[in-house]
């Protein structure tokens, strides 16, 4: 289990991260980009992965799916925090924060 309060540590832990409230949930960009997102009331992190990437992760961890709908389609990926693994939430924050940071400012 990783605590919305260790998920918020973790993306805050990469270079050039920013916490936002984003609509109920609060944000974490960099460049002025959204790269994961916490809902604290349902402990789920969400984060923006490539559809290859999160095809992979979500084949072999239940806790990671991808987000209904348009969203999904674009790579948006759900974390079951009450299900998570540190190593793993840490590892796709990471992937996230990295593909975001690649982009243009």
């Amino acid at each position: 289990m990783v605590t919305k309060e260790e998920f918020r540590a973790f993306a805050l832990s990469f270079e050039n991260v920013v916490e936002k409230p984003h609509f109920e949930k609060t944000s974490y960009t960099t460049n002025n980009k959204i790269f994961a997102t916490l809902d604290a009331m349902k402990n789920i992190g969400c984060v923006k992965l490539t559809t290859d990437l999160q095809n992979e992760y979500s084949s072999i961890q239940s806790f990671i799916y991808p987000v209904d709908g348009h969203w999904g389609n674009l790579g948006w990926t759900y974390i079951d925090l009450q299900k998570a693994t540190e190593a793993i939430t840490i590892e796709v924050l990471e992937q996230a924060h990295h593909l975001i940071s690649l982009k243009k400012k």
